[in-house]
């Protein structure tokens, strides 16, 4: 009886060891998106929305599902057939993709992290058509579809672990060319998260 008991305590810690190995946690940040280009029809800087599902392994591994939408301000003026044309619209970008991270410091409730990661991102960028002598101005979305690449580092506090807050910072690079942005699409994004485990 003793040894069955014994066995029976062991292979009950054994499975709770095991079960901590993994933790989930849903997070939602906000940040700002700073365009690493010089294009002088574009903002300087626009509001981004981010939604990730996370995946810890042990307190050293994680990663994650990122989603993410951002846009610029776009601003275009011209004269066509003698009137002036004053245009205000947005570059729209939707990206998913994954993250892998590393915790590289932890102690007591405060961790920091970095990170790199892989996806796609869709572009929907302002297009002017018109000619000259004709009436007809046309205004459209382009759509593109790009690989996206980042990385970044993060400094995570833990209030509790239905509250967590951290605060992060990644490059980004978009490698592609449209006639809205004739070289690649790279940007800074500094973002406040705010993560809950589950």
């Amino acid at each position: 009886i003793t040894i069955a008991v014994f066995c029976f305590g062991v292979n009950k810690i054994y499975a709770q060891n095991e079960i901590k190995k993994f933790s989930y946690s849903f997070n939602s940040g906000v940040g700002l998106y700073g365009p690493l280009i010089d294009n002088a029809k574009l903002a300087s800087r626009g509001l981004l929305f981010s939604f990730q599902l996370q995946a810890n392994y042990k307190t050293k591994y994680f990663s994650r599902i990122a989603f993410s939408q951002f846009s610029l301000g776009y601003e275009d003026s011209f004269n066509l057939n003698g009137l002036n044309i004053n245009i205000e619209d947005q570059l729209e970008t939707t990206s998913l993709g994954i993250d892998l991270g590393y915790v590289f410091f932890q102690k007591n409730k405060f961790s920091s992290y970095a990170f790199v990661g892989a996806g796609v991102a869709e572009i929907y960028s302002p297009i002017i058509e018109y000619k000259n002598g004709n009436p007809d101005l046309k205004i459209s979305k382009q759509e593109t579809l790009s690989p996206l690449f980042n990385a970044g580092i993060g400094f995570e506090y833990k209030f509790h672990k239905l509250l967590i807050v951290s605060i992060e910072s990644q490059y980004t690079t978009i490698p592609l060319k449209t006639d809205l942005i004739n070289k690649q699409f790279n940007g800074i994004i500094p973002q406040l998260n705010f993560k809950t485990n589950f």
